[in-house]
């Protein structure tokens, strides 16, 4: 699926993940995980990361 989203130079995005269960330490848990499929995606679609509050 190719999503349009408009480009604008030096713009940002930000988006939140929340579980149905707010007490789950589902991400923790999964944190290399999660790392891994991060670097994936930068590696294929080079993207700055600055932030990723768990």
């Amino acid at each position: 699926m190719r999503y349009r989203t408009p480009y604008t130079a030096g713009g940002a995005y930000y988006f939140t993940i929340n579980l149905a269960d707010r007490r789950s330490d589902f991400f923790v848990k999964q944190l290399k995980n999660l790392r891994g499929v991060s670097n994936a995606v930068k590696h294929a679609q080079p993207f700055l990361l600055r932030l990723i509050p768990v």
